[in-house]
């Protein structure tokens, strides 16, 4: 087949409708891959239609596309965290201009991150929220609560109310047990009301 042979026709059917790339076409015609490019650009024949929005640079593009890297993408660092435990996008936020509208008419301000209210569930419109940072990483799976004279608080919470430093309760809880961090609790708040 000669170049003057690959009309409009023939690549929109074979390229559109049978969903051949330009290798096959190339096999099937004799006319190199390149050529075949060069045509379809000619004819302005497309695959994908790519639809623009203007806001790819804006900060909920950003989230938007973290949402689907950690739930689609297995060569992403927390992927088992998400889409390797079954965490999945609604069908509607699979484009961003949906994703877009929801945050803007549902709390969506700089510094608010996206939350889901049942970390079980998918990212969709009914198991999100946004929430600021600090509160964020309160939910995360790993921070786990501790129990101390009756009250319930994250590690977190009771370093910030004991001035204890950052972390020094999971180090304690890693390097000698749970047991171990409540009663170094114990003696913190003995301390703190002693004084």
């Amino acid at each position: 087949m000669r170049r003057s042979e690959l009309t409009r026709a023939y690549l929109e059917e074979n390229y559109i409708r049978l969903g051949k790339n330009r290798n096959q076409i190339s096999r099937e015609t004799g006319i190199t891959p390149q050529r075949i490019g060069t045509l379809l650009q000619q004819y302005g024949i497309r695959r994908y239609s790519v639809k623009r929005h203007g806001l790819s640079a804006h900060p909920l593009n950003v989230m938007w596309c973290g949402m689907k890297e950690r739930c689609m993408n297995p060569n992403t660092d927390n992927y088992s965290w998400y889409g390797g435990r079954g965490i999945t996008i609604c069908k509607e936020w699979m484009e961003f201009l949906p994703f877009y509208q929801w945050a803007i008419h549902n709390g969506w301000e700089r510094g608010l991150t996206i939350d889901r209210i049942d970390v079980n569930q998918p990212y969709s419109p009914d198991n999100c929220r946004f929430i600021p940072l600090k509160k964020q990483f309160r939910n995360r799976r790993t921070n786990k609560p501790l129990t101390v004279n009756g009250e319930t608080h994250l590690q977190c919470e009771w370093e910030e109310m004991l001035g204890l430093r950052k972390k020094v309760i999971a180090k304690w809880r890693h390097e000698h047990g749970e047991e171990y961090a409540i009663q170094r609790l114990k003696k913190e708040i003995e301390k703190k009301y002693a004084d």
